[in-house]
């Protein structure tokens, strides 16, 4: 009775129990789709209840604050700390009897933190390539035998797509005209702005063909490659692709992420309109929140002149035409 008049009166032990999380896991397969979110929102409040436990303090607004410190001091990273965790509290005051009963009249310990300041989120951080160093890249991997490698350096660099979204590539995905393949859907994303359709650049038509020939070893899908916990395809190669980068003597500042820095820059400085056309190729969100509502963004056409302007070196892939 003492516990629930005060429910921060029993500091040594965790209101947020095992059983808990995985009936809120459940919930969360029916709210979000991506693996991978799912996957980071359940082991951020596992780790916050394990140090609440070896901690010993109650879950209230301070032991919040004193958890974020202890746990980075990104804003990004503690951001997906307190969006998994008030996504719990959320779930826990609605659907778990005993966690309502003792916290139903306090106030959510997850919001009004104050985070430190950022200049910008990681991935805006990313330095592009510029054409000379994803030639390098490319041919580094062809030298090593490594072709996977080197056809996804390709798409990364003629599409702008991230490397989950080529994994996803596939025949059931793309779309051909007169039986040439003409563009890709983009089905999965984390955003609204994410889903899209692609055109296919005339320089990775060839390659992209020698690869829906092969398809059918991979499911169907362009790129060999095994899922991992977070539904990831390309994981392995994404790691193949960072020793490759770190041989070459690449920062961390670059990623595979940088490829589509790499997209952007050559359409912008070909004079592709950045907010009304290169925004809809790669997927980032729409600012112009007139132009998100009432318009249903660039042509095919416009998106394809736009995405010609890419241009690239990569005379081994030439034996595909």
């Amino acid at each position: 009775a003492s516990i629930l008049s005060d429910p921060d009166s029993h500091k040594r032990k965790s209101h947020i129990t095992s059983a808990m999380i995985d009936k809120w896991g459940d919930h969360l397969a029916t709210q979000k789709d991506n693996i991978k979110t799912r996957s980071s929102y359940i082991s951020n409040v596992k780790r916050l209840s394990t140090w609440l436990n070896v901690e010993g303090k109650p879950l209230n607004f301070d032991s919040v604050d004193l958890f974020l410190k202890s746990v980075s001091n990104k804003r990004n990273t503690l951001n997906g700390y307190l969006a998994a965790c008030k996504n719990f509290w959320n779930w826990a005051t609605k659907y778990d009897q005993r966690f309502r009963a003792l916290f139903t009249d306090k106030p959510n310990p997850f919001l009004n933190h104050d985070l430190p300041k950022t200049t910008a989120s990681r991935a805006e951080n990313y330095i592009a390539f510029t054409v000379e160093e994803v030639e390098q890249l490319f041919n580094e991997a062809m030298n090593k035998r490594d072709t996977n490698l080197a056809y996804l350096i390709v798409f990364g660099a003629y599409t702008g797509a991230r490397i989950e979204e080529i994994g996803r590539i596939s025949k059931d995905t793309t779309v051909f005209e007169n039986e040439i393949p003409s563009y890709f859907k983009i089905l999965e994303a984390k955003t609204k702005a994410g889903i899209r359709e692609v055109p296919i650049p005339t320089g990775l038509i060839p390659l992209y063909t020698h690869l829906l020939e092969q398809s059918a070893l991979n499911e169907g899908f362009l790129f060999a490659g095994k899922k991992n916990k977070n539904g990831e395809r390309l994981n392995a190669l994404g790691k193949r692709f960072g020793r490759l980068k770190e041989r070459l003597g690449f920062s961390t500042l670059h990623a595979f992420h940088s490829f589509r820095g790499t997209a952007i820059t050559q359409m912008h400085q070909a004079g592709v309109p950045y907010k009304e056309v290169i925004v809809y190729i790669v997927g980032h969100s729409q600012d112009n929140i007139t132009l998100g509502v009432y318009s249903s963004g660039p042509s095919m056409k416009q998106k394809r002149d736009a995405i010609e302007k890419l241009k690239f070196n990569f005379a081994q892939i030439k034996s595909f035409s």
